[in-house]
């Protein structure tokens, strides 16, 4: 059993030893790296690894546009700028293979792709419900950013009834709900 370990693990590191990693990989490497430097929790920190988690699952195919690596690497917190450009349908991620060239691999590729913008629909829920955890009132977070409540509504009454596209549509100013995220401080809220 411990050879067969040992085997895997070297077969693991050989296959990925030879892919270089991909810069926005990185960036949200070194936001994680602060967390644990500075010993930080919270809502931000789970985010990043959820991000993390769906990002891996990408092919190696698949890259991050230069235009979005630079803005997601200069932001103070690189998981919620990816999680906004796919909240507000950026085109962020695009395959090597061309649709003419290589139409099945493509089509592989926009299949990933397309999984990972759904999924990115939980993420967002999971993270604003984590901040609403993290705050000291039920509607705090409504009351800092009045452009969730229509979201927060939905998501209690009718999220089982209308499916989570519906409820996502919801949000009516995507960017400036993902800016004023990015400027939250719990510690600041006065509820």
């Amino acid at each position: 059993m411990h050879k067969l370990i040992l085997t895997l693990s070297v077969v693991l590191f050989a296959s990925t030893a030879h892919s270089k990693p991909k810069k926005f990989m990185l960036c949200l490497g070194q936001e994680e790296a602060r967390f644990h430097k500075n010993k930080i929790g919270g809502y931000v920190y789970k985010l990043n690894q959820d991000i993390i988690g769906a990002l891996v699952q990408l092919r190696e195919s698949i890259e991050m546009d230069k235009k979005y690596v630079n803005s997601v690497c200069s932001s103070q917190h690189p998981s919620i700028k990816i999680l906004e450009y796919l909240m507000t349908g950026e085109q962020v991620f695009t395959s090597k293979y061309s649709k003419l060239r290589s139409p099945r691999k493509f089509a592989i590729d926009q299949s990933n792709l397309d999984e990972l913008r759904e999924h990115s629909a939980t993420l967002f829920i999971k993270f604003v419900t984590h901040i609403q955890a993290s705050l000291p009132k039920a509607n705090c977070i409504q009351k800092e950013i009045p452009e969730l409540a229509p979201f927060f509504e939905q998501m209690q009454y009718i999220l089982q009834d209308v499916g989570i596209k519906r409820v996502m549509d919801s949000i009516k100013e995507p960017k400036k709900v993902f800016m004023k995220l990015q400027k939250l401080n719990p510690k600041q809220i006065k509820c």
